[in-house]
């Protein structure tokens, strides 16, 4: 091979790998910490030792220095552009570190990080995809559908998909009350 090519070939192969670490190094930042520490604040999940925080005022650099250090803070990151900072204790766990930031006359607000998680349970009806009542996105039953045009019933099944304890009342003479899905639930 002439040296050329090899070195050529040398800095592809350098470049692939550097490109590689790339992807995982970024990866792994969206992925966050394998494993993400949980503390749990009025019965709802939290993220371990860490708060949402804005401040009355926007902090000088020794400011938030300052408070670092009261805090213990290995992680003081902004979110978005409000003025609303991530803080994450090293030492203090989230109920310590909500009351520090509370006394705090600089601090116009603080909240846990709750943990939120998308349901992502599909709909287990076979036809959801012709019931363009329920979620309309264009489909065509008969005729082309209006995208949105439809009770957005996806985003209530995110609170509930329901209970014998929900009520609902149908005022329609077309009602097959044999069919599957309302026969074990209806009731006259």
């Amino acid at each position: 091979m002439k040296p050329a090519i090899r070195v050529l070939s040398r800095l592809a192969a350098l470049g692939v790998l550097a490109c590689a670490v790339l992807v995982v190094k970024s990866t792994a930042q969206l992925m966050g910490p394998a494993s993400l520490q949980v503390d749990d604040v009025d019965g709802r999940q939290v993220v371990a030792g860490e708060v949402l925080v804005k401040f009355t005022h926007s902090l000088a650099s020794h400011e938030r220095l300052q408070f670092e250090q009261q805090t213990d803070a290995d992680r003081n990151d902004a979110v978005g552009a409000n003025g609303v900072r991530r803080i994450h204790s090293k030492r203090l766990n989230t109920r310590a570190l909500l009351a520090f930031l509370r006394a705090h006359p600089d601090v116009a607000y603080v909240e846990p990080n709750y943990i939120v998680r998308a349901d992502v349970a599909p709909p287990s009806d076979p036809w959801f995809d012709q019931l363009w009542g329920l979620l309309n996105v264009g489909q065509t039953v008969g005729t082309p559908g209006t995208p949105n045009a439809d009770i957005k019933a996806t985003l209530a099944w995110d609170v509930s998909t329901g209970s014998t304890a929900n009520v609902v009342a149908v005022i329609d003479s077309g009602i097959d009350y044999t069919h599957s899905d309302l026969a074990p639930n209806i009731w006259a």
